[in-house]
């Protein structure tokens, strides 16, 4: 599993903006934690513009299929994908009446193309959902949030996702500390109030 840094992030989209397909469902995973089968096919119905929505009604379990909130990015990007003619957000360019198939392919065309011109792309397409959830985690959200906004059933699962940073840990504990100090500095002075 990989997170991706936002440098990392920023030089993948420029590249990715040569495959439109490729570049939305990108941004569809890192921006809402989707898993890349359930972005490539959301339907036009599975979008809410007015209450900035998306229902994922095609997850593989009950917890999968789920609403989440768009971000703003999200949004401009379905916006746009709504306009067109098919019932898909995206779709098949090959099979008329379909949606996209896996962007494994268009990934590794990036990929290749960065790697002739000196630049190391090292990670998966998965590695979105794996750099959503972290950074969801690293915001301080609780993981039974980020549960529901990745569509797992068990707590469990989430822990393969989060992958703090020795800054965020560090953060934790200052807040730990500062909690337990403030908690004693309120015991003190009830206390003294009681006496």
């Amino acid at each position: 599993m990989y997170v991706l840094a936002i440098e990392e992030e920023e030089e993948y989209f420029r590249r990715a903006k040569r495959l439109p397909d490729l570049h939305d469902v990108a941004l569809l995973m890192i921006n809402q934690g989707l898993r890349p089968e359930e972005a490539i096919s959301l339907r036009k119905g599975d979008i809410d513009l007015e209450n900035r929505t998306i229902f994922v009604s095609n997850g593989k379990t009950k917890a999968a299929r789920r609403h989440l909130d768009m971000t703003t990015e999200s949004f401009e990007t379905l916006k746009v994908r709504m306009s067109s003619a098919s019932p898909w957000i995206f779709p098949s360019s090959r099979n008329a009446g379909s949606h996209i198939g896996p962007i494994n392919s268009a990934h590794n065309r990036i990929v290749a193309q960065a790697a002739m011109e000196g630049v190391e792309i090292c990670f998966v397409p998965y590695d979105l959902r794996h750099t959503f959830a972290t950074r969801v985690a690293q915001a301080g959200i609780d993981i039974a949030t980020l549960a529901a906004l990745l569509g797992h059933g068990s707590l469990r699962c989430v822990h393969k996702y989060v992958h703090p940073t020795a800054d965020h840990k560090k953060s934790a504990m200052q807040i730990f500390e500062r909690k337990v100090k403030e908690a004693r500095r309120n015991a003190k002075l009830k206390s003294l109030r009681a006496a």
